[in-house]
């Protein structure tokens, strides 16, 4: 499949900052496919989700989503290539005042879709997620796998061809984190989302994906299949793939 997303020698230079984080990072996504973004703590892994948005600026390079740029995009356009992008952020950010069932309604509502529609298929996701039941539930009274699981049925309940992850693992036991990213395989598979999950669990996160981004040293390093990413010689790459105290990290 064509790809869904691409990063052509992006670069994100922080607020506050004289020079990019990273820079020249290019890779793409196709429909169908998930990507693996992993690399040590402060590389600016959240920095490119966020960039992927348009929530944040980028220094050079362009971004697109389907043949549309970002960069390039008015304010218009962009709330328009949004609408097509679902985001799970870092700490879930869902409303605390909100059931589960309006959490994952809520961009159904915003893009005017009708109440009993928008409740219709949140449900469907909930039930996606096995979580019909804690339908009515406030998000403090969900456990963190829960709460991971919500926010992923509202990043994909208006069908975005496009769904950006941020350590949705973190935090998780292990079986609890295959599980979620058995959710995020599911959507990928069966729906054709192009998906980016971001996490340090290589262990858990690499056998589920496609594909492997790692972020080292300001530059990307892109790998075709997860496997290869386990295999790769470079030894920054294999310290960060065994956790080894020994090597250049």
């Amino acid at each position: 499949m064509s790809a869904l997303i691409r990063f052509e020698k992006v670069a994100v230079t922080p607020p506050g900052w004289e020079a990019p984080l990273f820079h020249e990072v290019s890779f793409s996504v196709a429909g169908g496919e998930l990507l693996a973004l992993t690399g040590p703590s402060g590389t600016g892994k959240t920095l490119l989700l966020k960039a992927a948005c348009g929530l944040v600026p980028i220094s050079a390079g362009s971004i697109f989503v389907g043949e549309e740029s970002i960069d390039q995009a008015g304010d218009i356009e962009l709330f328009a290539i949004r609408r097509r992008i679902g985001m799970l952020f870092q700490q879930g950010a869902l409303f605390d005042t909100l059931s589960v069932l309006q959490n994952v309604a809520f961009p159904l509502l915003r893009r005017g879709i009708s109440q009993d529609l928008a409740r219709e298929r949140a449900l469907i996701e909930l039930e996606r997620v096995s979580l019909s039941r804690a339908k009515d539930l406030l998000p403090a009274e969900l456990s963190g796998g829960m709460r991971k699981r919500v926010g992923i049925a509202r990043a994909l309940v208006a069908d975005p061809p496009v769904a950006l992850f941020d350590e949705p693992i973190a935090g998780l036991d292990p079986v609890t984190g295959a599980r979620i990213l058995d959710l995020v395989r599911t959507a990928c598979d069966n729906r054709g989302v192009a998906a980016i999950v971001v996490g340090h669990e290589t262990d858990t996160l690499l056998p589920a994906c496609d594909s492997a981004g790692i972020l080292l040293g300001g530059n990307l390093a892109h790998f075709e299949t997860a496997l290869a990413a386990r295999q790769a010689k470079d030894p920054a790459v294999r310290q960060l793939m065994t956790g080894s105290l020994e090597g250049p990290l």
